[in-house]
């Protein structure tokens, strides 16, 4: 009996554990680090996507984003990049930067039906930043502004 309570009690750490760090999401949804960046218009939190699994990630399977959210992927090169929305829930703007954080694209409210083809980029780029859609004009964003 006494085996079986601390079974009982291991479980339940382990899930109180899994709703502090994940917020209360899917154990499966793993958040990165935050940033907070600057536009000219104003700020927003962005979780970093750095390595190869959470660029692959990106926000497929959450249910939302929250207001002023977004997620930065940062490659370690310039290139030519494809997006796509497989298994996303929400639209976006995708935003095209530089190395030095400057906006060289933006592909509004993309919907979640352009799955499976590929939003690529205007040109060889180094970051990525997706927000909600109907943030790059709501906040008067535009190719050659920067953020950082």
């Amino acid at each position: 009996m006494a085996l079986s309570l601390q079974k009982l009690i291991i479980a339940l750490l382990v899930s109180f554990n899994a709703l502090i760090n994940y917020g209360g999401e899917a154990a499966s949804v793993v958040k990165s680090p935050t940033v907070l960046v600057s536009h000219k218009n104003g700020q927003i939190t962005v979780e970093l996507a750095q390595t190869p699994a959470s660029q692959q990630q990106g926000l497929s399977g959450r249910a939302s984003l929250g207001v002023n959210q977004g997620m930065l992927f940062i490659f370690d090169q310039d290139g030519q990049r494809q997006f796509w929305m497989k298994e996303m829930n929400f639209p976006l703007d995708i935003i095209w930067l530089n190395k030095e954080g400057q906006i060289l694209g933006i592909a509004t409210a993309v919907a979640t039906s352009t799955y499976p083809a590929p939003i690529l980029s205007p040109g060889p780029i180094r970051q990525v930043l997706e927000v909600n859609a109907g943030y790059a004009q709501k906040y008067g964003l535009t190719i050659g502004d920067f953020i950082r």
